[in-house]
This record gives C-alpha cells, sequence and structure tokens, in this order.
C-alpha cells in the first residue's frame, strides 16, 4: 500500500468528525502513474462497534440523547473553521497528520492535511467529492450517487440510530458521548467540552482489528466561509474516481 494510498484512507477518518456518523465508503485512491503509483480501490469501513460485553442485538438508540450529540456536531460543524492533529499507528509505526477543516455546513466540508510527508485536500459537496495531490497536480473526482450518499449524514444517522447505543458521562471535566453499532465492529467516543458544548477529542475504535485512531481538535472558531474554498483547482489532470 503506497503512502498516498494511506494518505487518503486516514483523510476520510478525518472527514467523518464532520458528521455523526458514517457508514461504509468505497474509496478510491488513485495517484498518478507517471509517480510511480496504480489505481487502487478499497472498502473502507465506517460504522461503530458495541462494547464487548453487550449483546450483539438489533437495538435502537436513545434518540433523545442523540439529537443531543447531533446538535453538538452540527454547531461544530456550521460556519466554522478548526485545526485538529490524528494519531495512529500504520504497520507498527506512530504516524500524524494535521489538518485544517472548513466546514459551511454538514454538506459542504473541506479538509487541507499534511500526512506521510504528502499534501492533500478532501472536498465534500452534495454533488460531488473530489481529492486533490498537489504534488502530482492530480484532481479526484466523484460523483456516483452511491458513493455520495455515503457523506450524507442524515441517511447514514439513521442507519445507525436503528440498530446501536449511545451513552454520556462526565469523566476528567469533559462530556464523553460514546456512539456505537452493534451491527459493525467500531466505536465513536466524543469528548466535548461542557461549557462551550465544541469538540475537543474524537477516538475511533476497531474491534476486528483493535486498532484506534484519535483527533484532536484545536483552535476553532466561528467563521464566514467562501464558497470559493469548495472550487476545484485549475490546471489539475482531473480523473474519474468513480472509475475506480
Amino acid at each position: 500500500m503506497t503512502s498516498k494510498f494511506r494518505f487518503t484512507i486516514h483523510i476520510l477518518l478525518l472527514s467523518f468528525f464532520l458528521a455523526a456518523a458514517e457508514a461504509a465508503v468505497p474509496v478510491g485512491s488513485f495517484v498518478h502513474e507517471s509517480a510511480g503509483y496504480r489505481p487502487a480501490g478499497v472498502f473502507f469501513p465506517m460504522a461503530f462497534a458495541g462494547d464487548d460485553d453487550e449483546a450483539d442485538k438489533p437495538t435502537p438508540v436513545d434518540e433523545k440523547l442523540f439529537n443531543e450529540l447531533y446538535d453538538i456536531i452540527k454547531k461544530f460543524c456550521t460556519g466554522a473553521t478548526c485545526t485538529g492533529t490524528t494519531v495512529f499507528q500504520d504497520n507498527g509505526a506512530d504516524v500524524k497528520i494535521k489538518y485544517k477543516a472548513y466546514m459551511l455546513d454538514l454538506d459542504y466540508k473541506r479538509v487541507d492535511a499534511e500526512g506521510y510527508n504528502e499534501k492533500l485536500s478532501q472536498v465534500v459537496m452534495p454533488d460531488m467529492v473530489w481529492y486533490h495531490y498537489p504534488d502530482d497536480n492530480l484532481l479526484l473526482i466523484f460523483k456516483s450517487k452511491k458513493y455520495l450518499t455515503k457523506f450524507k449524514s442524515s441517511v447514514q444517522l439513521e442507519q445507525v440510530k436503528a440498530n446501536g447505543k449511545l451513552t454520556k458521562k462526565e469523566k476528567d471535566g469533559v462530556t464523553v458521548y460514546t456512539l456505537s453499532d452493534y451491527t459493525n465492529d467500531m466505536k465513536y467516543i466524543y469528548h466535548v467540552d461542557p461549557k462551550t458544548k465544541l469538540l475537543v477529542k474524537q477516538v475511533i475504535h476497531d474491534n476486528a482489528s483493535g486498532s484506534d485512531s484519535e483527533t484532536t481538535y484545536t483552535s476553532w472558531e466561528s467563521a464566514k466561509i467562501d464558497r470559493d474554498k469548495f472550487n476545484k483547482p485549475s490546471g489539475c489532470t482531473e480523473k474519474n474516481g468513480d472509475n475506480y
């Protein structure tokens, strides 16, 4: 797996903090052949696991508590910017990705990131998702309904609400929401500042692999987001990601 491919996968992790939950996402990671890479695609699971000691059976999420968490995330992602750092292990080595996010709302999101000694931008809009690899002057564009649906928060939230669990507790001065999905084998843990009601950290745990990814959010501020941020960069080689 190339560093660019790994980078694309973990940019998806970053993008998912912009919604309360997402299901499996088909990822087309394409890198310019002249740079020595080849097209690749995977089906990347982005759902959440129940606790190990809980029965694996259909059960609806507490709707009132779920709406409370959703409102927190919606506030965080509406007319705002933030910076953040995601840390995880890749083949036994510690990896760190730094990024800045621009959030018009839950439908319009941009993440500019650096990791694996690479730069990558991801933009999510209702009608397309694109990835920009500036080092290769490459733009990978997805427009298929099947792919875009995975980024629609309302659709994915309804799926998780039907079979999962959400708990809330106070710990070490923060409010901790743990969102689980019994259908899949992952878990999201949200750390929220009880005074500002802003996300400060998120942990993703994959029970199947035993891996964790931790994202810390900093420098959140309300901002007027220029729609130019979501325009495709000019002069790039464009590839149709739906073909990969």
